[in-house]
């Protein structure tokens, strides 16, 4: 896995700025280099999609890639703390998505309860807004064979 900085920390609409962490951390995953996972953030790319939204066009590149991902929301005010202990007992590398230190959404790369990887280390501190849940993605592979870039380390 080769870890990158994302290029677009700042989200500010007026310039047409919309940050790349989780096209970031999907490189990371994927052992891709950030020019090849588009901005799922901007809206000029994902209006693109079927669905019109961040998930659908997230969801739609993936699956031309041969992944899939599970979303698991959790409702939660506590801090992201509490959110990585529900993974203490797994094997496997997955996004923690939250409200960053900067203010709007983040995401982060994960590996069981640790955090090993923040693209702008600004961190996650609460709960994404407005829908007041953390949020933990499970990129998995959609094919029968097992892809060489999904790396579980013991």
């Amino acid at each position: 896995m080769k870890f990158h900085k994302q290029i677009i920390k700042e989200v500010d609409p007026d310039q047409g700025l919309y940050g790349d962490c989780y096209r970031t951390v999907v490189a990371c995953l994927l052992d891709m280099e950030i020019r090849n996972v588009p901005n799922f953030a901007d809206p000029a790319v994902y209006r693109k999609s079927v669905s019109g939204t961040f998930t659908g066009a997230a969801n739609e590149w993936l699956k031309q890639h041969g992944y899939g991902r599970a979303i698991i929301r959790f409702p939660t005010f506590a801090p992201p703390e509490n959110v990585l202990r529900q993974f203490r007992g797994s094997l496997c590398y997955w996004i923690l998505v939250g409200k960053g230190a900067r203010g709007s959404n983040h995401a982060i790369i994960c590996y069981r309860d640790r955090i090993i990887h923040d693209p702008s280390d600004s961190g996650v501190v609460g709960p994404c807004t407005p829908q007041n849940a953390y949020y933990a993605h499970v990129i998995t592979p959609c094919t029968s064979s097992i892809n060489p870039h999904m790396r579980i380390r013991k």
